[in-house]
This record gives structure tokens, C-alpha cells and sequence, in this order.
């Protein structure tokens, strides 16, 4: 083992008793190649009568490529988790009961609320109430084949205004194609809604003009 590890080794191996005789530990040893190696250990020491230590018998097994994956696990994880955490856009999972497993930062400000206020609440408290019917027949159509959805809500602002968020959200089935989770990535799309909106208005008032024109020429003609 690498000198620099022995002192804590010892203390590691001495620190078993009678009544703890046994203790795992994970060593990382130079190979004869010289490449720095993982080894598994469970030590037990072996007492007389009197309590006195005898010997130690230790039973151990090669982990280096197991560390390898922990580590490049533990590296995608928070690179997913910072990706995650520092997107703008609204990202949560729930459960087929609506409740909420996990939101993103960006989520929690829209909505205002923490996270812990958030997980384990039903999503669907958070959509105005005349949505929230759509959303959930929205929902019930995902399947195996057809696992993803788009749904459009009006979401009431904690500051009395009401917004319109657009989620894209995805099922997750297990293998009897149960639904398991849903994951959705959300956006606000309140000017795109405004936005449309005034167009409607423009039109329908564009279509006034010109019924109320076409009469005038009818008449005239008259």
C-alpha cells in the first residue's frame, strides 16, 4: 500500500475489539504495473481468551473498475444536476397521483415557493382551475407507444396575475408499461399567448371593417 496510507491502516486494524472484532475498509494499492488499483477488504481480529490480539484474517477482492464507475457516475450526475439546476426553463417529475418528485430552481421561482413546499404536493393545484381538467385527459392519453404530450395552462402568478406556461412532458413506464413518473420541461409562454390574442383581435376587427364596408357598397348600390 502507499506509505503515505499505512499509519491510517494501522489505526483502521487496531481499533478492533472484542466486541467489534470486525471492520471493512476500501485500500487503493500500487499494481505491478504501476498503476493506482481499489482492493475491498473485511478484516477480523482474532482474540485469546484473555482479550489479547492474536492475528488478523482479512478477506479482500479488486474494486478498481467498480470506483471507476462510482466516480464517472458521481461526475455525470453533477454535470446533469448542474445542467439541471441552472437551466431556465421549468423542470419537474411526478408520480401518476400528480405528486411532485423533483423541481428545478427555475421552477421554484415561477412559482414562487421553495422546493420543499413544492415536492409531494399535486401539480395540478398549481394550474387555474378551469385547466385543469384539459391537462389531466392530456395526460391519461400517454402510453408505451405514445409517451410524450404537450399541454398549455393558465398558471396563477403569486403576484394576483395569471400566465400561461406550455410543458412538454414524458412518461415513464416500467416494463409491464406501467406509468411510473412523468418528466416535463416547461416554458412560459404568456407574450405568445397575449401576442395572439391581440392578432384575434386585430382580425376579427379587420373582418368587422369589412362586412360593414361590403354593406356600405350594397347599399349604395341600392
Amino acid at each position: 500500500f502507499p506509505p503515505a496510507d499505512h499509519e491510517e491502516i494501522r489505526r483502521s486494524l487496531f481499533s478492533l475489539t472484542p466486541d467489534e472484532p470486525v471492520g471493512v475498509a476500501e485500500r487503493r494499492y500500487i499494481g505491478p504495473d504501476g498503476e493506482e488499483r481499489w482492493q475491498h477488504w473485511i478484516n477480523r481480529a482474532i482474540f485469546d481468551e484473555a482479550g489479547n490480539l492474536v492475528e488478523f484474517q482479512s478477506v479482500g477482492r479488486d474494486i478498481t473498475e467498480q470506483r471507476r464507475v462510482e466516480q464517472q457516475l458521481r461526475a455525470s450526475e453533477a454535470r446533469y444536476r448542474a445542467i439541471v439546476e441552472d437551466q431556465i426553463d421549468l423542470i419537474r417529475r411526478f408520480r401518476p397521483d400528480g405528486a411532485l418528485t423533483f423541481v428545478n430552481p427555475a421552477f421554484c421561482r415561477y412559482f414562487g415557493r421553495s422546493e420543499e413546499e413544492l415536492l409531494g404536493s399535486d401539480f395540478i393545484r398549481l394550474i387555474h382551475p378551469e385547466d385543469r381538467e384539459v391537462v389531466h385527459r392530456q395526460l391519461a392519453v400517454l402510453s408505451p407507444e405514445n409517451p410524450t404530450t404537450v399541454t398549455e395552462a393558465r398558471i396563477p402568478r403569486p403576484d394576483g396575475g395569471v400566465g400561461w406556461v406550455q410543458f412538454v412532458n414524458r412518461g415513464i413506464f416500467d416494463a409491464e408499461g406501467r406509468l411510473v413518473e412523468c418528466q416535463s420541461v416547461g416554458r412560459d409562454i404568456t407574450a405568445q399567448k397575449e401576442a395572439e390574442a391581440r392578432i384575434a383581435e386585430a382580425r376579427e376587427a379587420v373582418n368587422r371593417a369589412a362586412r360593414v364596408t361590403t354593406l356600405a357598397i350594397i347599399g349604395g348600390g341600392i
